[in-house]
């Protein structure tokens, strides 16, 4: 993980906001309602946690699936101990979970899913 990712995943499960070149994380708070960390990389939200609730976090690529976006998510995963995204075929997966990069995600939902399929596919190879 490199520095900069490392800045801003601490900034994020610290619950402070913190800005270093084209990263943003901020703290929200509600006037009625739970805070949130949001997580942007280029003006994109691609990570957001709201805090004192058991929501869990969500991501998005916004569209782009580029490297740096996969990386500062995994920078993200690592910390929190999900698994990693990587792309097979110039396409995004989590797990065996083929992600689209329009889409958002809730982790939590996404490790359910990927431990379905992989009851699935064990099965249907036995």
């Amino acid at each position: 993980m490199r520095k900069a990712h490392d800045l801003m995943v601490n900034a994020f499960w610290g619950g402070y906001g913190k800005r270093r070149a084209n990263d943003v994380v901020t703290r929200t708070a509600f006037i009625t309602g739970p805070q949130q960390m949001e997580w942007y990389y280029h003006g994109h939200r691609i990570a957001w946690s709201q805090l004192d609730t058991e929501s869990g976090i969500h991501v998005s690529f916004c569209g782009y699936g580029t490297y740096s976006t996969k990386a500062r998510l995994n920078a993200l995963m690592d910390k929190f101990g999900y698994q990693r995204f990587y792309q097979k075929d110039f396409r995004i997966y989590y797990g065996l979970v083929p992600i689209e990069v329009a889409r958002c995600y809730d982790i939590e939902e996404l490790d359910q899913y990927n431990k379905h399929l992989e009851k699935v596919t064990s099965v249907a190879a036995a």
